[in-house]
C-alpha cells in the first residue's frame, strides 16, 4: 500500500546539498515547497544532482534534517527510512540525465508536476499464434451440460502485513505509519485511552494471531487452491532489516503451511507472488543486472521466498522459478476434483507470478538513464511462459502484488503489460492482485485509435478504490457500449471507443485493517469439459467482524445483511461473515434473465459469468448510476 506520506519521504530520499550547514537544509526545504510547476522541479533535480556530488553520507545528513523539519512523522521515522533509501537514491542522481524521460517520469510520478512523457513504441516480440489449438479434452459434451463441468474453489488473500511486535493495550494512536507498539512508556498496555485490542485495530497491521483465525474460517469453504497476492511485512518501513523480513517470511509462511496444508487433512497449494514490502529496503527492485550488488542485493529475499514457495506447492516439480522473484507452475487437478469425467486426461491450469515491483513508481532504481525497456528481461519471459501455455491449450491465472491499472505502475510498463494481455486474451482467465487494501477491480479495453490499450477502474463491495487506480497516461479513455443477448445470459460488446474487452484485474481487499474490513475472496472457477475453457462464475467476500470494540465500524444492522460462517461469537474471537457475493450483487444489472439469489453463490445459470465483459458491463452501469 501506498500511504501518502511515502510521496515526501521518496522526495526527501533523492535530495542533495552542498553542505551541512543548517542554511542548506532551509534552502532544500524550500526548494521543495517552491516546486509548482514542471520546469521548477527539473530546475530542482538539476542543483540536486550538482550537489550530490560530495557524497552519499552528506546526502544521509542533509535528508534526515529536512525530514524532521518537515515534521512528517517521528525523528525515528526520518532517520531509519532516510538511511535506507539513500544509497539508491545517490546512486540515480548521479546519472541522471536533466532534461529527459527520465527526469520527466519522476517529476510525474512522484510530485505530479509534470505530464508523462510520450510512451515509446513497444519493443516487444510475440511468437505467433498456433495454427490449431491442441484438445485438452477426450469428451465433446456441451458447455451446458452440467455434469461435464469441474468447479474449483480458489481462495485469495492478500496484504497480510502481520506485524510481529504487536502489542494488546498499547495505543492506537501514534506519530508512526502503525501503532498499537510500545513506543514510548505511556504507550504501555494499562497506560492508554485507547489501547488496541487483542485481534487488531484500523490504525495498526494486524497481530499474527489474527491470520492464524483468517486461515482457520478460509479453511472451512474447502478451496482446492489459494493465491496469496503479496505483502507479508508490515508497515515499519523505517525500521526494517534483513532478519525482520526474513523473521516475517518464516512465521507467516508457517501459519499458512501448517492451516492450509495440514489441517483436517485437506491438502492444497498456495500461490504466491512477492509484494513491494517483502524485501529491505522497502520498494527497491533492481531493474537491470549492471546495478551493482554492493548498492542494493535482493537475491537473499528471491532465495528465502524460492523456498517457501516450493514448499507451500507441496513441493511441486513443475515449479520454474526466475532469479528475479516470478515463478511458472502447473495445478493438476486431483483425481476427487475430477470425479464427474473419470475418462478426462488430467486436465491442468497454469499459475505465472511476475514480480510487479519491477514497474512500481517508488521503485528508485529504475529511473535510471535511460530506464530500463524491460526490466530483468521479465517481460520476454512472460512472453515466452504464456506462448509455452498458449501451445499446451492450458489457461493461466496471472497472480501479482500491484495491479496493471493502478497509477502506482509507471505507464510505459503497464502499456507493455496490457499489450501481453491483449496477445494472450484467449488465454488468461484473470490477473489476480492486492496491493490497494480495498476491494476493486479494473478492466482492460483495446482501442483502434491508440497505439496500445486502456483500462477502466471500479469498485464493488466492502471498499471504494481512490488513489491506487488511475487512466494510466498515453491512452484513450472512450465509453465502451455493451448489450445483453436476452437468450442465453452471454454479454456480447459493440465497438465504441474503448472497443475491445481484453481483461479484467480481480482486486482483493487486504488482511490487515487499515483500509477497512480484514477480509478475503473465494472463487469460483469452472472448467468445462466440452470445450468452453475456464471460467470465472462468481466470488464471496468474508469479511471480520471483531469483538467487543466493533473496531471497524461494524453495527448489529450491518451484521442483519451477512451470513455467519463461523461459531466465534461470544467466545471472544472474530466473527467471520460472507459479506456479499459478486453475482448476487451485481449480476441484475448486468444479465437481464438472472433469477436472483443462487446457492452458494455460484453463478447464474445459462452460461452467465463474471468475466471481463462483465465487469465492463458493470463499468458502464456505473457510470451512470450511482446507486450501484
Amino acid at each position: 500500500m501506498q500511504y501518502l506520506l511515502m510521496k515526501p519521504a521518496f522526495l526527501l530520499a533523492v535530495l542533495a546539498t552542498a553542505t551541512t550547514a543548517p542554511t542548506w537544509t532551509q534552502i532544500i526545504w524550500h526548494d521543495i515547497q517552491a516546486a509548482t510547476s514542471c520546469t521548477a522541479c527539473e530546475t530542482l533535480l538539476k542543483s540536486l544532482q550538482q550537489a550530490s556530488q560530495l557524497g552519499p553520507s552528506t546526502l544521509q545528513t542533509i535528508l534526515t534534517d529536512v525530514c524532521i523539519l518537515s515534521k512528517i512523522l517521528d525523528a525515528d521515522f526520518c532517520t531509519g527510512l532516510i538511511a535506507s533509501q539513500v544509497p539508491s537514491a545517490y546512486y540515480v542522481l548521479r546519472q541522471l540525465s536533466i532534461p529527459s524521460d527520465t527526469a520527466q517520469t519522476f517529476c510525474a510520478s512522484v510530485l505530479d508536476l509534470c505530464p508523462y512523457p510520450p510512451i515509446p513504441p513497444i519493443n516487444l516480440t510475440f511468437p505467433p499464434p498456433p495454427l490449431y489449438f491442441p484438445i485438452t479434452t477426450t469428451t465433446t459434451t456441451q458447455d451446458n451440460n452440467k455434469t461435464n463441468n469441474i468447479t474449483l474453489r480458489i481462495a485469495h488473500i492478500t496484504d497480510t502485513h502481520v506485524d510481529l511486535q504487536y502489542t494488546p493495550g498499547t495505543s492506537t494512536h501514534c506519530r508512526k505509519p502503525i501503532c498499537c507498539r510500545q513506543y514510548h512508556a505511556n504507550d504501555a498496555p494499562g497506560r492508554s485511552k485507547t489501547p488496541c485490542s487483542t485481534w487488531g485495530s484500523p490504525h495498526c497491521d494486524p497481530p499474527l494471531k489474527l491470520l492464524h483465525n483468517m486461515l482457520s474460517t478460509l479453511q472451512s469453504q474447502q478451496p482446492h487452491l489459494t493465491l496469496f497476492t503479496g505483502d507479508i511485512v508490515a508497515h515499519d518501513i523505517w525500521n526494517t532489516s534483513q532478519e525482520s523480513v526474513l523473521a516475517s517470511f518464516n512465521a507467516t509462511n508457517s501459519a499458512l503451511h501448517t492451516l492450509l496444508n495440514n489441517n483436517n487433512n485437506h491438502h492444497h497449494p498456495i500461490y504466491a507472488a512477492i509484494g513491494n514490502h517483502d524485501t529491505h529496503p522497502v520498494n527497491i527492485f533492481p531493474g537491470s543486472p549492471n546495478i551493482p550488488k554492493e548498492l542494493v542485493d535482493v537475491e537473499w529475499t528471491y532465495t528465502a521466498l524460492t523456498t517457501h514457495w516450493r514448499t507451500l506447492q507441496n513441493n511441486n516439480p513443475t515449479l520454474r522459478t526466475t532469479t528475479s522473484g516470478a515463478y511458472a507452475t502447473t495445478h493438476t487437478l486431483t483425481t476427487q476434483e475430477q470425479t464427474t469425467q473419470p475418462s478426462n486426461p488430467k486436465i491442468k491450469i497454469k499459475i505465472i507470478s511476475y514480480n510487479s515491483n519491477l514497474y512500481y513508481h517508488l521503485n528508485l532504481l529504475l529511473y535510471t538513464t535511460p530506464m530500463p525497456d524491460d526490466p530483468i528481461a521479465q517481460f520476454t519471459w512472460l512472453i515466452a511462459e504464456l506462448h509455452t501455455a498458449e501451445q499446451e491449450g492450458l489457461t493461466v491465472l496471472l497472480i501479482t502484488h500491484i495491479p496493471i491499472s493502478s497509477k502506482d505502475t509507471l505507464p510505459a510498463y503497464a502499456n507493455s503489460l496490457r499489450e501481453i494481455l491483449y496477445r494472450y486474451k484467449d488465454t488468461v482467465v484473470g490477473v489476480f492482485c492486492g496491493h490497494g487494501h480495498v476491494d476493486t477491480f479494473g478492466v482492460f479495453y483495446r482501442s483502434s485509435h491508440s497505439s496500445g490499450s486502456s483500462s477502466s477502474n471500479g469498485s464493488a463491495g466492502s471498499g471504494d478504490s481512490d488513489s491506487d487506480s488511475h487512466e494510466n497516461q498515453g491512452h484513450r479513455q472512450g465509453k465502451i457500449t455493451v448489450e445483453n443477448n436476452n437468450n442465453n445470459n452471454e454479454v456480447t460488446v459493440e465497438k465504441g471507443e474503448r472497443e475491445e474487452v481484453i481483461g479484467v484485474e480481480m482486486m482483493a481487499p487486504a488482511m490487515t485493517p487499515t483500509s477497512g474490513y480484514s477480509a478475503f475472496r473465494v472463487y469460483d472457477v469452472q472448467f468445462s469439459c466440452g470445450g468452453g475453457g475456464w471460467k470465472v462464475l462468481d466470488f464471496e467476500e468474508y469479511i471480520a467482524r471483531f469483538p467487543q470494540h466493533s473496531l471497524q465500524g461494524d453495527s448489529d444492522e450491518d451484521s442483519k445483511s451477512t451470513t455467519t460462517t463461523t461459531t466465534n461469537r461470544g467466545k471472544g474471537e472474530p466473527v467471520w461473515v460472507r459479506y456479499y457475493s459478486a453475482m448476487e450483487a451485481y449480476g441484475k444489472y448486468v444479465y437481464p434473465n438472472w433469477a436472483g439469489t443462487v446457492p452458494n453463490g455460484i453463478g447464474a445459470g445459462g452460461g452467465a459469468d463474471i468475466g471481463p465483459h462483465f465487469w465492463a458491463k458493470l463499468t458502464d452501469v456505473m457510470e451512470t448510476d450511482w446507486n450501484v
